[in-house]
């Protein structure tokens, strides 16, 4: 089903589980609900198989548990107004927060999902902190032409024309390609000055779809 533009499934997981305070035991089939975003990757849900010694578990054992996680996720994205901000600087919902819940597992699935949505946002704001500026400051063009440059003598040299092509999907930095050939290069000087020339899409010229 979708879901607040998330798409939530169940696959059953094959698990191992104890009975009567470890009197009989086997596996068994129980529902497991996992939660899709709008690309189609798993955001949460999963399972432990368990062994001799434990039962097994799943993260999300009914449907309301996977509404609430994305429920929660929503909540931090659509209503700052109801962030409660702690000492330690991470925020809660203000209209759950601290209140006793009927549905405890309900309730903790809300909040993974609240905290989640924390995270990654905080993980955008400190990469977006992280992103590297051209000569005027601003941040680099997917494609746009740039000249590598440097202060020499209170005049600006210019070296290699370089395209910029996002950044590295494991690691994060920023890829260049050659302004001719489009072969992937390295950037010499102190920084990069936008050039005049229209920006070009670096996946016509070869290149897989990078984040910007």
């Amino acid at each position: 089903m979708i879901y607040k533009g998330f798409r939530i499934e169940n696959t059953p997981a094959y698990i191992w589980r104890i009975y009567c305070w470890g009197s009989h035991a086997g596996h068994n089939h129980v529902a497991c609900w996992y939660v899709f975003d709008a690309d189609g990757k798993r955001v949460t849900g999963g399972f432990t198989p368990g062994n001799n010694t434990r039962s097994g578990t799943v993260d999300l054992a009914r449907r309301k548990d996977a509404k609430a996680w994305v429920d929660g996720y929503c909540a931090f994205q659509n209503e700052p107004e109801n962030r409660k901000v702690c000492a330690d600087g991470t925020a809660v919902y203000g209209p759950s927060y601290a209140c006793h819940a009927a549905d405890t597992e309900q309730q903790a699935s809300f909040d993974a999902g609240y905290w989640e949505a924390q995270r990654r946002t905080s993980k955008k704001a400190k990469a977006a902190d992280n992103a590297m500026l051209d000569t005027d400051q601003k941040p680099l063009e997917m494609g746009a032409l740039y000249s590598c440059v440097t202060k020499h003598h209170g005049h600006t040299e210019h070296g290699r024309l370089v395209r910029y092509c996002g950044k590295d999907t494991k690691t994060g930095r920023e890829l260049f390609a050659d302004a001719d050939t489009w072969v992937e290069c390295s950037i010499h000087g102190e920084g990069l000055m936008a050039q005049l020339s229209p920006a070009i899409d670096p996946t016509t010229q070869g290149w897989p779809k990078l984040a910007a």
